[in-house]
């Protein structure tokens, strides 16, 4: 897994009216069996709320400064340096003020991730999808916490709902079809996988 904020696993996607988000290097990837494709990679930490404070201090769209948008900022950077506590401290103290700050809440979900405290993960990323229903990487890394749960069956309705949310998502169709395939649905895995491939041939296997 890997020991940065935002998203669990980093992901090459196209962002569809959304700040882009920072994309970081692999961490371990989950294999889900011989022979089998090998499950994504948890998505980096969500910078764009940090992009949206570069800006004059104000996060897009707004009148003024949010107060919280700098404690946001040290904790992606102590994130980011690996200093998972001082970051879960940070963005507890910004739940504090503001309990349905999505960035705060789905960073703690990274963290719990990484540390494979998969229970504590779900329910933080559940929480930023019900502060944001549109908050694509909360959805897709929810599809595989629970597949490295062996859950296969929450696994495949969450990485539904990130393509609803993010057409575009070679990854999560990509690890759709893995799931699919192993939960014996083979002809809708290999049309999603087909699908992943057309999106980005560099996910085809050589």
């Amino acid at each position: 897994m890997t020991n940065t904020p935002g998203r669990h696993f980093s992901e090459p996607r196209a962002t569809r009216g959304r700040s882009q988000t920072v994309l970081l290097a692999v961490l371990a990837v989950l294999i889900v069996g011989a022979g089998a494709f090998a499950l994504g990679r948890a998505t980096a930490p969500d910078d764009s709320s940090t992009t949206a404070i570069a800006s004059g201090g104000k996060t897009s769209g707004a009148s003024a400064p949010n107060p919280n948008d700098d404690l946001l900022t040290q904790g992606l950077a102590l994130h980011k340096a690996g200093n998972l506590d001082g970051a879960a401290k940070i963005y507890n103290q910004i739940l504090a003020t503001d309990a349905k700050n999505k960035f705060a809440l789905f960073n703690l979900g990274v963290i719990a991730q990484t540390g494979a405290k998969y229970d504590e993960a779900i329910a933080k990323y559940k929480a930023a999808i019900a502060a944001d229903p549109a908050f694509y990487s909360p959805a897709y890394n929810l599809g595989l916490t629970y597949a490295a749960k062996g859950d296969r069956t929450n696994g495949i309705v969450y990485l539904r709902k990130a393509i609803e949310i993010d057409p575009k998502s070679a990854q999560a169709y990509y690890n759709l079809g893995t799931l699919l395939i192993q939960d014996g649905k083979t002809d809708e895995g290999t049309k999603s996988l087909n699908q992943a491939f057309a999106i980005d041939p560099t996910l085809k296997p050589k």
